[in-house]
This record gives structure tokens, C-alpha cells and sequence, in this order.
């Protein structure tokens, strides 16, 4: 029983939180090109497999909550 518990915590611990800004992704990375809508940075640095700080990887622009109006992925070679 703690297994699953503790495997239960962490996914809701990984959660998206409400509050928390979400964009509308465009990008290139090793895993995935293209669009991506309605994620979190964390969400897309997932998704595109750009992890980094030295070429830009994707752009996002807000689409929910509050934060920076935009948002930019790197990854580095």
C-alpha cells in the first residue's frame, strides 16, 4: 500500500498547479516539432526534449494564469 501511495503523492506533487502559467508552445526539439497549446514550461520542456541554455528550443505566449507574457526553451547540443 505505501508503494502506490507514494507513486499517488508524486504524480500530484508533479501536477500542473491552477494558478500556475500556461502557454501556446511553437518549437523543435529532439522528441517533438511543431505546436504544442495550453502547457506549462515544465509540460513542454517534456514534451519537446529541450533541456539547456544554449539554443533556443521553442517560444511560448501566454494563454492562462499569471506570469511572463512569453516564454522561450533552450536545449543544449
Amino acid at each position: 500500500m505505501a508503494g502506490i501511495s507514494g507513486a499517488f503523492a508524486t504524480k500530484i506533487a508533479n501536477s500542473p498547479k491552477a494558478y500556475e502559467p500556461r502557454y501556446d508552445w511553437s518549437g523543435s526539439g529532439p522528441l517533438h516539432s511543431g505546436t504544442l497549446d495550453n502547457k506549462t514550461v515544465k509540460e513542454a520542456q517534456d514534451y519537446y526534449g529541450c533541456s539547456g541554455k544554449v539554443n533556443q528550443c521553442a517560444t511560448g505566449t501566454r494563454s492562462s494564469g499569471t506570469g511572463a507574457p512569453k516564454a522561450i526553451l533552450f536545449m543544449t547540443d
